[in-house]
């Protein structure tokens, strides 16, 4: 995006620091069980203490956004719900950024968060370096259904 005048959505905040650094019109969290206080947030910033498909149904008509960042649960069938979702609300030219499409390693693209926990302990690498879930499937999704269709 060339400028601040911009509608940002953030699925998944986190800590919020995405959120925070931001440089947005006016930005929008959500996330059901954030990491940080929220109310250190800018005033230019909204948040819903909920999951993403309860936000994208309280979502009015008009309501759309310039850019989207999908980083919420890290499962396929959720994403595939959020990317949908956010295609309806995204305003021409704008941008839809996709985090968690590229795992660490096979232990990390383990679709279930306790799985991928309990694997990385038994292993020869037990430090928890991140879960990225099965993410990475959507890209061959939007590849054959989007690009090549």
């Amino acid at each position: 995006m060339k400028n601040k005048n911009f509608n940002y959505l953030e699925i998944g905040v986190a800590y919020g620091l995405t959120l925070e650094g931001v440089k947005a019109y006016s930005k929008t969290g959500v996330d059901p069980d954030p990491k940080f206080n929220l109310r250190y947030l800018p005033t230019n910033c909204k948040t819903f203490k909920q999951n993403s498909d309860d936000f994208f149904d309280s979502l009015d008509n008009s309501q759309k956004f310039d850019f989207i960042f999908l980083d919420g649960l890290h499962e396929i069938n959720q994403l595939i719900r959020d990317l949908v979702n956010s295609i309806k609300i995204i305003t021409k030219d704008s941008w839809i950024l996709i985090d968690d499409v590229v795992p660490y390693d096979s232990v990390s693209a383990i679709s279930n968060l306790v799985e991928s926990k309990n694997l990385r302990e038994t292993s020869l690498f037990p430090n928890f370096i991140g879960w990225h879930g099965d993410c990475f499937k959507i890209i061959k999704l939007i590849s054959t259904k989007f690009l090549f269709s």
